[in-house]
């Protein structure tokens, strides 16, 4: 069996990574020594997949189950063939394979990577809530048939990583600080390096960075010993140590660690192929990052323009998300116009379920619309807010409130907020000297006062009491002077005025208008 020993020396010499190891997570320990026994286009087809040979692959496993009728043989063949796509990033031909292959596994252990398999496909693929219950469920087989402590590691710490992607960085602190318990007690350092990072990218999140570098410095302990040579693991370490030193305002040290994680992901070679690219989108975040802090807003759309393109490629629609986000944020700074950016990020949050997501995208959507419609702002940063409270981002929260603060206060009734939303109203209502209400169908005289009018609209718009509204035309001739009036009326007139007129009527015509402005 010569094709055996070479399949184990070119798969030992590959498998690199914690996922690919021979004791392995995405296929049982047992597979070398089974395909030995079964069938030696098994040891054929994962040459190829390691080889990046995927059409091979594909092609080798169709015909062998076109002929084959051994059911080992078979759960082998679609295991394989799952993995085949899923290195290529076919993510739902992987799903399709697996889902196939689950028909014929005769274990626990079998059925559990299966499990894990499927559910990584849909992480990837940015369905967390799917991916979550797979592998909650797949925890679920590992306990109670007490599955082997490796198995139930990579599920916690698969069910670690989902949480975090989703935002629940909570139940995610949990699952990782499990998956790192049972992991160090196994000696199992590749996933206990793994939780590692986990817990280092939550405890950023939180701003604890003292705790984030310590979980850096175990993993960099871990790799000074030899526990753990693993590319992906050592490029992410260096990712997140480069984004403390950009927290901190530490730019070179920042910018070195980020070509350290650049020289470690091209040394990557690993069957998930997504996970790849996403070390290399978050590189681009991190370059684009600082360029933008440099105020090299050139440097930093084309980092961010790269990062869109690997997302893109490879399906991600978290990354893409993320990355939209970023390109609204570079456009408001260059006062170009990013509301599409920031409207296709929150239909993309939506879609994965990111609670993380959505409540940058509906912050992002508040700090848009502050100047041109407060009232709309508003209702943004609250449900900003909402799920800021909802994932335990209390930054997130203090600077939501801080916004909403400034923006309920007299601050925000300024003159140019004032007149740029009247110059929009008379444009929009050129004609508009004539005002039909409830009052002239009683046969009383018809309500003539466009400037009554103007002024109900400019409160409706800015969120501001009547008193507001009294008080800027009483401060501002400039003011006065464009709404037709020569003394500011009372508070009390404007609200007999806009009861006049009626709320739907006004809501009526504020909408061309904030087309405009917008």
């Amino acid at each position: 069996m010569d094709n055996y020993k070479e399949s184990r020396r070119v798969f030992v010499k590959r498998a690199r990574e914690p996922l690919i190891l021979v004791r392995e997570k995405f296929m049982p320990s047992n597979f070398f020594e089974e395909i030995k026994r079964e069938n030696e286009m098994l040891v054929e087809m994962l040459n190829n997949i390691l080889e990046g040979k995927v059409g091979e692959a594909i092609r080798l496993s169709e015909k062998v189950l076109e002929t084959s009728s051994n059911r080992r043989v078979k759960f082998w063949m679609l295991l394989l063939k799952g993995l085949a796509y899923f290195s290529d990033l076919l993510l739902d031909a992987a799903v399709t394979a697996w889902d196939n292959s689950l028909r014929f596994s005769e274990t626990m252990s079998e059925k559990a990577i299966l499990f894990n398999n499927t559910g990584l496909a849909y992480l990837r693929k940015g369905d967390l809530d799917k991916s979550i219950e797979i592998f909650g469920a797949s925890l679920e087989l590992c306990e109670k048939n007490k599955l082997e402590d490796s198995i139930i590691i990579h599920t916690l710490n698969l069910l670690g990583e989902a949480y975090y992607c989703k935002g629940l960085v909570k139940k995610a602190e949990v699952f990782f600080s499990r998956g790192l318990k049972i992991s160090m007690e196994a000696k199992d350092f590749s996933e206990s390096s793994w939780a590692h990072n986990g817990l280092a990218g939550i405890r950023i999140f939180k701003g604890d960075y003292k705790g984030a570098m310590e979980s850096i410095n175990e993993n960099l302990r871990l790799f000074s010993r030899g526990d753990t040579t693993d590319e992906e693991t050592r490029a992410m370490v260096f990712l997140l140590q480069s984004q403390i030193y950009r927290d901190e305002k530490r730019r070179d040290e920042s910018i070195k660690v980020l070509w350290d994680a650049l020289r470690e992901i091209d040394g990557c070679k690993g069957i998930d192929s997504a996970r790849i690219e996403n070390l290399k989108w978050l590189a681009c975040q991190g370059f684009s990052e600082t360029a933008l802090k440099d105020g090299n807003l050139t440097e930093a759309r084309k980092c961010q323009e790269q990062a869109l393109t690997i997302a893109v490629d490879s399906h991600n629609k978290l990354a893409i998300g993320k990355t939209y986000l970023a390109l609204a944020k570079i456009n408001a700074t260059e006062g170009r116009d990013s509301i599409n950016y920031i409207i296709s990020s929150l239909t993309l949050s939506q879609e994965t379920n990111s609670s993380e997501q959505m409540a940058q995208s509906y912050h992002q959507l508040g700090d848009y619309y502050r100047k041109i419609y407060p009232l709309k702002a508003i209702e943004n940063y609250n449900l900003a807010l909402a799920f800021y409270k909802g994932i335990g981002y209390k930054m997130g929260e203090e600077k939501i409130k801080e916004k909403l603060k400034w923006i309920k206060s007299k601050r925000n009734l300024t003159k140019e907020d004032a007149v740029r939303f009247v110059t929009a109203a008379k444009e929009i209502l050129p004609s508009l000297f004539f005002i039909e209400t409830k009052e002239s169908k009683k046969g009383r005289r018809p309500y003539r006062d466009r400037s009554l009018l103007l002024l109900c609209l400019l409160k409706l718009y800015l969120d501001v009491s009547y008193r507001a509204i009294e008080s800027a035309l009483t401060s501002s001739p400039e003011l006065r002077k464009l709404v037709d009036i020569e003394k500011a009326p009372d508070h009390n007139t404007i609200q007999r005025a806009a009861k006049r007129f009626g709320d739907a009527y006004l809501k009526g015509l504020l909408k061309p208008i904030l087309n405009i402005l917008e």
